[in-house]
């Protein structure tokens, strides 16, 4: 009885201590809201880009340089590809919303039975195609045969995502998905432990291993909390069936979710594109090393895209509530905070890219200030649009 007692007394010293959207609107400490709420952006930013740094020269160590630059785009496309469903599902989560809000609730079962039946026959199919085509690439050489391993790892990955995240939506819709915070920064730290415990086994494939063994790990942690979540809303149930697919087609138009699909992987893919006109206007000749100048770059340029996805909930919420007369002095403070951000990145991105092992320019890397500063401002912009 004891340790219940300390549980709920624990959980509800947590909610107090956690800051609220309203409330902070209420009671003037939005400050104190956008520090809580960025302090995950910070924290999250560090370990993704530590993993990414490690795992980048884990690949520039087994691969030659034409299988890593391929690994690179690969890993770079595929995340395009996931940004790209994430924005079509803004359909399924923007007509949830539509549904309660007229109190239709009963409606949200079919909705959610539709787009999950969807989804998991592309991820079935998806993670299928993935295995065959690893199985296809696999050759001769030891670094054909990891590649064709690595291959398999990102692209079985994207294939579960696709369910999950539509899975993750349908709660996301209404409401945040509480998980605690070392499920959070688990999520991506256990890949780059797994594969350098691997390491003095398999040695070059424990990176695709890793992957693998994280996707599963990382999959089942995400999908505990999101079924939490939705065993506290009683009207969030769903089946999958084949009737369900056939109905999702007959439902759904593909401009419906073609428009926000391709307007979510722009706001990926300009990243992309932007360090693309870089290296060719540097007017450098393209070599490995000067390709690894513009890789560490771009974990910084897509921080300062996406750091505004923290506040799309917050969006939502302001839409047609009382929260809405504070609508216009919250997107004042976040306009603010994107003024922060951008140097902020650069500033990080000069650290870093200072202790790198090729020649660094600080002539060029100041070139690239008025990029972050302007590429904050307009992930503030494209996330208002999107919201």
């Amino acid at each position: 009885m004891k340790s219940w007692t300390d549980y709920i007394a624990q959980q509800k010293a947590r909610i107090l201590n956690t800051p609220d959207l309203g409330v902070s609107l209420f009671e003037n400490r939005l400050r104190s809201y956008l520090a809580y709420r960025f302090n995950y952006f910070v924290l999250l930013f560090a370990i993704q880009l530590s993993i990414f740094l490690t795992e980048y020269f884990l690949l520039s160590f087994i691969f030659i340089d034409g299988l890593l630059l391929k690994a690179l785009a690969l890993r770079l496309l595929l995340a395009i590809l996931g940004k790209a469903w994430w924005g079509a599902l803004e359909v399924l989560r923007e007509r949830i919303r539509e549904e309660v809000q007229q109190s239709k609730m009963h409606l949200v079962k079919y909705i959610l039975s539709r787009w999950l039946s969807f989804s998991s026959a592309v991820s079935i199919i998806s993670f299928i195609s993935s295995f065959l085509l690893s199985y296809y690439m696999w050759g001769v050489t030891i670094e054909s045969r990891i590649f064709a391993l690595y291959t398999f790892a990102v692209t079985s990955r994207l294939a579960i995502q696709v369910f999950v995240l539509t899975l993750h939506s349908g709660i996301y819709a209404t409401r945040r998905i509480f998980r605690p915070r070392w499920s959070i920064i688990s999520l991506d730290l256990t890949g780059l432990i797994l594969t350098l415990l691997f390491w003095p086994i398999v040695g070059e494939m424990s990176v695709p291993l890793g992957i693998i063994c994280n996707t599963f790990i990382s999959t089942a942690i995400v999908y505990h909390y999101i079924t939490k979540a939705y065993s506290l809303v009683d009207y969030m149930t769903f089946k999958l069936s084949f009737n369900y697919l056939k109905e999702f087609f007959s439902s759904i138009r593909l401009k419906q979710i073609a428009i926000p699909g391709i307007a979510a992987a722009l706001m990926k893919a300009d990243a992309l594109i932007l360090m693309s006109a870089l290296l060719m206007i540097s007017n450098r000749v393209i070599s490995l090393d000067n390709v690894n100048f513009y890789l560490v770059l771009l974990p910084f340029i897509q921080a300062s895209s996406g750091w505004s996805g923290l506040f799309y909930f917050d969006f939502k919420r302001l839409e047609n509530t009382v929260l809405n007369i504070y609508d216009l002095r919250f997107k004042n403070a976040i306009l603010k905070l994107s003024l922060i951000v951008g140097p902020l990145l650069w500033c990080a991105y000069l650290c870093v890219s200072y202790l790198m092992p090729y020649s660094f320019d600080i002539n060029l890397a100041f070139y690239f200030l008025p990029v972050f500063i302007v590429r904050a401002i307009l992930a503030y912009s494209q996330i208002r649009a999107f919201s």
